[in-house]
């Protein structure tokens, strides 16, 4: 079965801010399967890298501290029930800049042996949310290091990929010691969802 969502969009100044119910549900899910995997494989499928504006301006803009690479990506999942191999495919595009002035995409392939099948019912939101937290979590040093080495590749300094981040959601306190629903905007939420 194929899974395929929108998963997120990163920039550095701006974190994903998802419910803390969402996200304590999907932070379970992925974390009951990540108990029964192993990393087999993970490689990079397709890439392509441009320069949209001449190599000195980028240079400058870069060193000027102008421009930032934001990162969007898709991650879908495919299960082979007989071979018990999850293989998470992670699409991902990064601009730097808002024109863009650098644009990167590339897709990679993650495969992940299991020890048992998912439960049935719950299969596909299992495997959903591994792919979408466990697999970008994998995935996110190689993608980084592709990006700065295509950079040097067009000779241009890459800006830094903001930092992909699982935290476990919590429920902030309140004064009197109950529990609220939703974290404070100071408390940190998982990025990723």
């Amino acid at each position: 079965m194929t899974s395929d969502k929108l998963v997120n969009s990163m920039s550095p100044n701006e974190p994903q801010v998802t419910s803390a119910d969402q996200n304590e549900r999907e932070y379970q899910l992925a974390a009951s399967v990540a108990q029964h995997v192993t990393l087999k494989n993970i490689y990079l499928k397709a890439i392509s890298a441009e320069l949209k504006e001449s190599r000195a301006d980028i240079v400058a803009a870069i060193s000027s501290k102008e421009l930032a690479a934001s990162v969007d990506w898709r991650a879908s999942h495919e299960f082979d029930e007989n071979e018990l191999v999850l293989t998470v495919k992670l699409d991902v595009n990064i601009r730097v800049g808002q024109k863009p002035h650098i644009l990167m995409t590339c897709s990679y392939l993650l495969e992940y042996g299991l020890d048992s099948a998912p439960p049935g019912d719950l299969r596909d939101d299992l495997l959903e949310a591994f792919s979408k937290v466990n697999g970008v979590y994998n995935a996110w040093p190689y993608l980084r290091e592709i990006f700065q080495t295509t950079c040097a590749r067009m000779s241009v300094p890459p800006p830094l990929l903001p930092i992909y981040r699982v935290v476990r959601p919590f429920k902030a306190p309140k004064s009197d010691g109950s529990q609220t629903e939703e974290p404070s905007r100071d408390q940190p939420v998982r990025a990723g969802t």
